[in-house]
């Protein structure tokens, strides 16, 4: 019988730092005009991936 795929708490964060974020800066960067919207979410991304780093 085949495991089901679990991804844990540090996959997903893993997942997001170095998939996820860079993908919505290269979005946002390509974009004509300015989305608040995606900016803060890129913001709490970063700041999230910040504080794992300190813990």
């Amino acid at each position: 019988m085949a495991r089901p795929n679990n991804i844990d708490h540090e996959d997903l964060e893993n997942i997001v730092s170095s998939v996820i974020l860079p993908l919505l800066v290269a979005y946002r960067d390509r974009l004509a005009e300015d989305v608040p919207e995606l900016n803060g979410v890129i913001s709490i991304l970063r700041l999230l991936e910040n504080r794992r780093a300190v813990e």
